[in-house]
């Protein structure tokens, strides 16, 4: 079997899988059920930070979650072989810091670009988040990440 593909998905995206989330007639879990089940056959490998953990807790605008959303965002979204963990460690952190103030991020979202930029990946899935900020020719790697947002239900930029 050839390289599975490397995705990178924000937070944003968990949460629309955890709340179902169907927003101006857009249904925001079709494509990334799609892509589950494509890193469940092992075509897909999915990268998250490891403050996804926390961030899916509470998003802002959004009720916090409760404790069996919670639940189930630990035991059915984040624990599995396809779902890779990145550790917010000294290269993460410091590269994450000169993306925010370079290019104005928030500080989490600077963390998921560089999470995604230490891993390689091929696109960086989001519903929301400053990455438009970001020239995509800053990325040194064989693959530069796409910032894919999904705009309609036919995932053209999945």
């Amino acid at each position: 079997m050839c390289n599975p593909e490397k995705v990178y998905w924000d937070s944003s995206i968990w949460i629309a899988l955890i709340k179902g989330e169907n927003i101006n007639g857009v249904d925001r879990c079709e494509t990334p059920r799609l892509i589950l089940e494509d890193a469940k056959a092992g075509k897909v490998l999915i990268y998250i930070s490891r403050i996804t953990v926390v961030e899916v807790q509470k998003k802002k605008n959004k009720p916090e979650l409760n404790i069996v959303e919670d639940n189930s965002v630990q035991n059915d979204f984040l624990k599995h072989n396809y779902i890779k963990h990145i550790d917010v460690d000294k290269k993460v952190a410091y590269l994450a810091r000169d993306l925010a103030f370079t290019y104005k991020l928030k500080p989490c979202d600077a963390i998921h670009l560089a999470s995604a930029i230490k891993v390689n990946a091929e696109a960086l899935h989001h519903w929301d988040g400053d990455f438009g900020k970001v020239p995509s020719n800053i990325l040194n790697c064989c693959h530069p990440t796409k910032w894919t947002k999904q705009t309609s239900i036919k995932g053209d930029n999945f």
